[in-house]
Formats: structure tokens, sequence, C-alpha cells
């Protein structure tokens, strides 16, 4: 085989990675963002307890869930919560993390109420 060509190839592959890792990077360092995060309970768990409460996903900074899940539905479970993660102080990725864990020390997040029609910050299921 050619050393050129041995030389070509590891550089190429130097360079991917190299790529890969910088742009790993920057979705390390992004802060979570203050919004609406879908929220969900394992079975056997009280959906109402923020301590069983699990962040699945984030919604958006603005945009309030619509749907099946809505910020004006008050009687219902709750299905999404905003949190404001001004002075949150937590992990990178809050996916996976109860509500509880999130909005107490040293994470800090909290639960913005009266946003978007919602009283008490939780969207909560539409019934059918």
């Amino acid at each position: 085989m050619n050393i050129k060509k041995i030389i070509e190839q590891k550089f190429m592959l130097v360079i991917a990675l190299a790529t890969v890792i910088g742009f790993s990077a920057f979705n390390i360092l992004d802060e979570p963002e203050s919004g609406w995060y879908a929220i969900s309970a394992d079975p056997g768990d009280d959906i109402t307890n923020p301590a069983d409460q699990k962040i699945v996903s984030f919604y958006g900074t603005s945009t309030a869930p619509t749907g099946s899940c809505s910020p004006t539905q008050q009687a219902q479970d709750p299905c999404a919560v905003f949190l404001n993660m001004e002075d949150y102080d937590g992990p990178a990725n809050p996916l996976g993390l109860s509500v509880q864990a999130i909005t107490s020390a040293p994470n800090n997040a909290e639960i913005e109420a009266n946003h978007n029609g919602s009283n008490d910050g939780y969207s909560r299921e539409v019934p059918e």
C-alpha cells in the first residue's frame, strides 16, 4: 500500500472525528430553555405528584401545548409543565428528571404559573 494513500486516509479520519466532536461540544454547552416541557409518569405512579412527573420532551419557549394537552384545561391530569430555567443550575439535559428534582435545590428551576392561560403552570389532558 502506498504511504501517501495511508496518510490521506488517516488525515480524513482525523478531520471527520474532529468535526463530530466539535459539533457535539456545542450541543453539550446549550443550556435548557424556559418553556413548556411534556411530562409523563411510570405505570403505577401518580402523575399529579411532582416527584413522579418525569420530563420527556421540550415543546418550546413560547408555544403552549395544543391538541390533547391544553394550558386552559384545569380539571384533568397534567401532561406538560412550564418551567422557568433562568436560575436552573442542574444537568444540561433535564430529560428524564422529575419535576420535583428540577425545581428543588440545587437545580432551582421554577414552575411558572399564569402562562398561556394556565393557573398553576401545568397543561392538562383535554377530555375526549
